[in-house]
């Protein structure tokens, strides 16, 4: 399977690897802030699959303060004419979804610094907006957070009566019989000392020096 995104595409390798952990995969690492075509389809899945499962209907949704194109998106997204049910008295009749903004920690996931005393601290400030709003569950659109450590830490800061989801909560790998291969990592511009050790630590396996190129 091939990937392009920056690092936090790497995520989804991931969730290919659990379930055929020889599976050749390609990625293409890009300093480019857009998102990909396979990020906005995860982003409207995401979307439908939150709102079957809240379960109260408050949603937050999180993003970087600089992610424009992810806030025109998910503040463009017409969240009334996706099926919603409530499920009880407290629930809200229509899902009432607030985007939030924040500042720095998606910069800090992708450098991988989400253990540090510093991201927890910026992440209660934030996360700390959606329990006043008194949201059941947030959202993490940026793939980065979906990282094991990092999701674990958001999911601690939140508590247990908010849900966090991540988008490669919802990216279900196509697995072809008979694949063997290797994961190759392609990238233009990034240190390849700290990519091979950030590639390792997302990846959770060793890989070899021959799996990265750079490109011009």
């Amino acid at each position: 399977m091939k990937f392009q995104g920056n690092l936090g595409i790497l995520v989804l390798g991931i969730k290919v690897l659990s379930v055929n952990p020889k599976a050749a995969l390609s990625f293409m690492i890009e300093k480019n802030e857009e998102p990909t075509d396979m990020e906005y389809s995860l982003w409207e899945k995401s979307v439908q699959e939150i709102l079957s499962a809240t379960k109260f209907g408050r949603i937050g949704i999180f993003l970087d303060r600089k992610n424009f194109l992810a806030h025109q998106y998910f503040q463009a997204f017409d969240y009334q004419k996706t099926p919603y049910k409530p499920k009880g008295k407290r629930s809200e009749k229509c899902p009432r979804v607030t985007v939030f903004t924040f500042q720095v920690l998606r910069a800090m996931a992708l450098e991988g610094l989400a253990d540090t005393v510093e991201f927890r601290r910026l992440g209660r400030r934030f996360i700390r907006q959606a329990k006043n709003a008194n949201c059941d569950t947030i959202f993490f659109p940026e793939l980065i957070f979906g990282e094991t450590k990092t999701k674990k830490i958001l999911q601690h800061i939140a508590g247990k009566r908010i849900k966090v989801y991540t988008s490669d909560d919802f990216f279900v790998p196509i697995v072809e019989n008979g694949d063997l291969g290797d994961v190759s990592i392609l990238s233009k511009g990034e240190d390849p000392f700290f990519l091979k050790k950030r590639s390792e630590q997302i990846l959770h396996q060793k890989l070899s020096d021959n799996a990265f190129m750079a490109t011009t």
